[in-house]
């Protein structure tokens, strides 16, 4: 993450008397909007004015990539002095949407601390990308490319020691555990017809697959376009792409103003307006549990920048804070673990949050102002070799952090439950339908509001005769998880994070008449998919 901070101090003396005593910012965010990655680093201006009687110096420059300030004075700011603080960002290497916070903080000659945050965001995009989709042979006519990493010296096997391509799995990684799945092309261009295309295009896939499933990624969740091998007259390389699809679509954050919280600042009772921005913009942090994990895996890069983003976010706003801390575990049956699975998940989800709670202390975090909420949970389908492989069961076996500010719901914005009855057995939903996203607008007012959501799902299906002993048992649940894919494609498509619409529970029954006894009205009721929220 390439954030540079400069700060340039010019000292402007003012004879205007301010009404209130404290450092103001002319602003806290700026939006770059649309940024072209080629064209190189851009820059803000933040200006503030120290309106107290005392006199501050900054102490403390830390944005939300841990990158060093250079250039601050170590002088006192007087009374009316106006200071212009210069915000650089470089966006090489990062196409998508971003968003960094900027920590100031202030002390004056008795010793007393004050901090400000600022923001900055935008949307980066790649002109490369662009003109690559210019052309229809080019990444089969696919919408955008959302990240790439290129390979120029081909030979025939991938670099996979190149920190640009880490970079690359590392962000794949993000999609992949964002929306559950991601979409991935190979592209190979090269001048001789001779050259082994297909060589280098399974070594790509296999070194793709290995490293994305060593980041906890399902292998059923790596899902790999149509590769394409073609000669060119004039370049040689190898491109690994996240290719958009719907559910990818950039967020839109809407600042509406959601409660007014009473908090200590600078030693005096104000209240902090807490709107939906600040409310989606504090960061999920998401882990499999893998190869017998029950914590934390606090060495991994994506705790590290979580922790990191958050404690910047949170500083100073403890009282203010929530933390739902869901441990979930598979009904996957352990013949050689001694305990049952709501054990385990008790068990990892009591060590978590002992560790992150160890891991706010260290930041100088008041640990005992932020409120923890636990979800323990033991989910999916129940335990059946015939239709599912082991390794289906790993993606129940994880731990979610989902921080929020805690404000009190008191509205309604849509329905607060859900059901389709099916005509047919394999029939999909139909994500435009009325009733469904009347009760998606209900879920992404409490997501803007309280943070988070809940909910339950029960997918059914009647007894009518189907091949395979358990046919109909996997049908219910197939129509819970054509539920959950759509749910998250319509959030994410409404600028909210999937993660944050947290399952406590998924039933699924074999209901109805036995087959050939009752009337087709009776084996309809039992074909259905409902949600319902949890308070």
């Amino acid at each position: 993450m390439r954030v540079f901070v400069f700060l340039f101090f010019l000292l402007v003396f003012s004879v205007t008397y301010a009404q209130s005593q404290t450092i103001v910012f002319d602003k806290v965010i700026h939006d770059f909007k649309l940024i072209e990655e080629e064209r190189g680093v851009v820059i803000t201006e933040f200006i503030f004015t120290n309106k107290s009687k005392q006199k501050y110096k900054v102490t403390e420059i830390n944005t939300s990539c841990a990158c060093t300030a250079t250039g601050v004075t170590k002088d006192y700011i007087k009374k009316g002095d106006t200071v212009t603080l210069m915000v650089a960002y470089d966006p090489t290497g990062l196409p998508g949407k971003f968003s960094k916070s900027i920590e100031v903080v202030f002390q004056d000659t008795k010793g007393k601390t004050i901090r400000r945050y600022l923001t900055i965001k935008g949307l980066t995009v790649s002109l490369t990308a662009k003109h690559f989709l210019a052309h229809k042979d080019t990444l089969q006519k696919e919408k955008n490319v959302v990240y790439y990493y290129q390979q120029k010296e081909l030979g025939k096997k991938l670099n996979v020691k190149d920190k640009a391509y880490k970079e690359f799995i590392q962000k794949a990684t993000k999609v992949a555990l964002m929306h559950k799945k991601v979409k991935i092309l190979i592209t190979i261009y090269h001048k001789e017809p001779d050259f082994a295309f297909e060589k280098i295009l399974k070594d790509a896939y296999h070194n793709v697959v290995k490293d994305l499933t060593e980041e906890g990624i399902p292998e059923q969740n790596i899902i790999f376009l149509d590769p394409m091998a073609e000669l060119s007259s004039d370049k040689n390389y190898l491109q690994l792409s996240v290719v958009n699809q719907d559910s990818y679509t950039i967020p839109s954050l809407g600042e509406i103003v959601l409660a007014e919280v009473p908090t200590i600042i600078d030693g005096k009772e104000k209240k902090m307006r807490i709107n939906s921005a600040q409310q989606l913009a504090l960061p999920v942090y998401f882990q499999y549990f893998t190869n017998g994990l029950r914590d934390i895996d606090t060495s991994s890069q994506q705790f590290k920048q979580f922790l990191e983003e958050l404690t910047i976010q949170i500083k100073g706003k403890e009282k203010l804070i929530g933390f739902l801390i869901v441990s979930s575990a598979s009904k996957w049956v352990y013949a050689s673990d001694k305990f049952d699975n709501k054990y385990i998940a008790t068990l990892r989800g009591n060590n978590s949050t002992q560790t992150f709670k160890d891991f706010l202390q260290q930041k100088g975090l008041e640990v005992n102002d932020f409120s923890f909420e636990k979800e323990i949970k033991v989910i999916g389908p129940s335990m059946n070799k015939r239709n599912y492989v082991p390794f289906f069961y790993r993606k129940f076996q994880y731990l979610k952090i989902i921080p929020f500010y805690k404000v009190e719901v008191k509205d309604k914005r849509g329905a607060e439950g859900y059901i389709h009855f099916y005509d047919e057995g394999m029939e999909t939903l139909n994500p435009n339908e009325k009733s469904f996203l009347s009760f998606v607008n209900q879920i992404e007012y409490l997501i803007k509001t309280q943070g988070y959501a809940k909910i339950k799902l029960e997918g059914s299906s009647s007894k009518v005769t189907m091949k395979g002993a358990y046919a109909n048992e996997k049908l219910a649940y197939t129509r819970i998880e054509n539920l959950k894919d759509n749910l998250e494609r319509e959030l994410y498509k409404r600028g909210i994070n999937p993660q944050r619409l947290e399952v406590v529970e998924e039933l699924t029954f074999v209901q109805g008449p036995e087959p050939k006894v009752g009337e087709p009205h009776e084996y309809k009721k039992a074909q259905y998919v409902k949600a319902v929220l949890v308070n």
